[in-house]
């Protein structure tokens, strides 16, 4: 509460509190964590992106896409397989 009363009155400010209290600053990739891990369960197991904008912070979930096998075919590569001699 005294937290809470500082920053009404004025005499501090909430980053002040980021290292001692769970705020919302320090509590969003956690959330964005869970909120992954929620995504691809939804999604029969499907691996999700957390993006990230220059300062460091989560803004985004997205699917992971991965490059389709046509184009490692198409580059003479096969998946998953070793080259024949």
């Amino acid at each position: 509460m005294d937290a809470v009363n500082a920053v009404r009155q004025g005499k501090a400010k909430v980053s002040v509190f980021d290292a001692e209290l769970p705020t919302v600053h320090n509590t969003v990739l956690t959330t964005a964590i869970l909120e992954a891990g929620r995504r691809s369960l939804d999604a029969k197991g499907a691996s999700i992106d957390l993006i990230y904008n220059d300062a460091g912070e989560c803004v985004d979930l997205k699917p992971t896409t991965f490059p389709a096998a046509a184009a490692h075919a198409s580059a003479g590569t096969a998946v998953g397989s070793a080259a024949s001699s």
